[in-house]
């Protein structure tokens, strides 16, 4: 599969838009992947919805110009929102999956999705005032979901509509499926 992508790879890489951004995306997406360093899923998931982040902005802002700047100016567009919007714009699906049970047994208001819980969980790591209690593994699935929405935007933005390693449902090595937008993946979700 590597080698199907590379063309596309270079060719962000080198691009001025692109390049910087990649670069940016793939060292924050390879330190939050990084268990092994002391860096712990809540610093990961800092680290993933940045990278995120950026990647919203430079896709739906700067080259897609689906909105303009100002939507992800303070008081625009919240964090969930503009993860949403690329997630949307990319065909990648933002409900909650379903064997994430400690997201879904949030106490009080339920999250919308992904996006939702991602940010939220994160604002409480990076905001200490707002006290919020998760069920235990909360922030382990919402920063195994924000890799995962990594995962799916940089195969999408390397024109990948084939197999991938679902991070959210393998159970073993070498067990693939469809990325969502991908030829067949409607016939798997029809299946299901």
């Amino acid at each position: 599969m590597l080698s199907d992508l590379f063309l596309a790879f270079y060719t962000r890489w080198k691009d001025d838009l692109w390049g910087p951004v990649i670069r940016t995306a793939i060292y924050w997406y390879v330190a939050a992947n990084n268990r092994g360093s002391e860096i712990g899923v809540d610093a990961g998931l800092i680290l993933a919805q940045t990278a995120l982040e950026n990647l919203a902005w430079t896709y739906c802002v700067q080259d897609r110009k689906m909105v303009s700047p100002r939507a992800f100016d303070p008081g625009g567009l919240s964090a969930a929102d503009r993860l949403r919007l690329l997630a949307t714009a990319l065909g990648i699906p933002t409900e909650l999956p379903r064997n994430f049970r400690a997201l879904r047994a949030k106490r009080g208001n339920k999250w919308d999705d992904g996006p939702d819980a991602i940010t939220g969980i994160r604002n409480s790591v990076v905001h200490p005032a707002k006290k919020s209690e998760f069920a235990e593994g909360s922030y382990f699935e919402a920063w195994k979901l924000s890799l995962w929405f990594l995962d799916l935007v940089f195969l999408h933005l390397l024109e990948h509509d084939g197999e991938y390693a679902n991070r959210l449902s393998q159970r073993w090595i070498g067990e693939v499926e469809t990325v969502p937008w991908g030829k067949g993946a409607d016939a798997k979700t029809a299946k299901e």
